[in-house]
């Protein structure tokens, strides 16, 4: 079996990929940086590139069929929808959103069905921030659009996970008060839990004080 995260080279994603490495035979990342872990396959990929369609499916007709996909990019944004300019809301629509869709149509396209499909999402899925106007459209789409995925037949499994702030390089130059933040590594062992069971469709918040999970739908 075989795993492709997106966004699998920092944070979370980096943690699900450590976690996940024992049960798949391959692990395979996209990111911008290679962390550099030995066990891992790397492909460095710009998110963002004006040519991201044809090289993701480039790429998926390189790389075995996939079992389970992860789309776990994020990076953090401040400002107004006035405030940011045309390319850092396109930015941040394709590397949060666009890059799931894409993803999906070209292994869909290739494979004719995907086992497991995971959307990492935030709390920012269904909290209205006003400095994070365009990434609370990103992962609000990103749910939705997982949503809507998981009543095609060709995708087996969906699940959509929101955590809380968590202990990571996103708010990196950011005076945040971590303290009650998540730990990545637990967030990623939540979701892998989660993630485990017979189910078409399964929504959950990764909440703080105290950590824990909330399932708020299945089917």
């Amino acid at each position: 079996m075989n795993c492709l995260i997106v966004g699998g080279t920092a944070g979370l994603g980096l943690e699900l990929a450590k976690k996940l490495q024992p049960i798949y035979q391959t692990v395979h990342i996209v990111g911008r940086t290679d962390p550099e872990v030995e066990s891992l396959t790397f492909k460095q990929m710009d998110l963002h590139s004006a040519t991201i369609i044809e090289d993701i499916d480039t790429y998926i007709k390189d790389i075995p069929t996939i079992d389970l996909l992860v789309h776990a990019p994020g990076f953090y944004q401040e400002g107004t929808v006035t405030d940011l300019s045309t390319d850092e809301i396109n930015q941040m629509v394709n590397v949060c959103l666009m890059s799931a869709v894409w993803f999906t149509r070209s292994i869909l396209g290739k494979q004719l069905s995907l086992p497991a499909f995971v959307a990492v999402t935030s709390t920012s899925q269904y909290t209205p921030r006003l400095l994070e106007p365009i990434y609370t459209i990103a992962k609000a789409g990103l749910g939705a659009y997982a949503n809507s995925l998981s009543l095609d037949k060709r995708v087996c499994k969906t699940l959509v996970a929101g955590p809380a702030g968590m202990k990571t390089k996103f708010h990196e130059g950011r005076e945040v008060n971590m303290s009650t933040y998540l730990d990545p590594q637990w967030v990623a062992s939540e979701i892998i839990e989660l993630l485990d069971g017979e189910y078409s469709y399964k929504y959950a918040r990764i909440l703080r004080e105290p950590a824990h999970s909330e399932i708020k739908e299945l089917r």
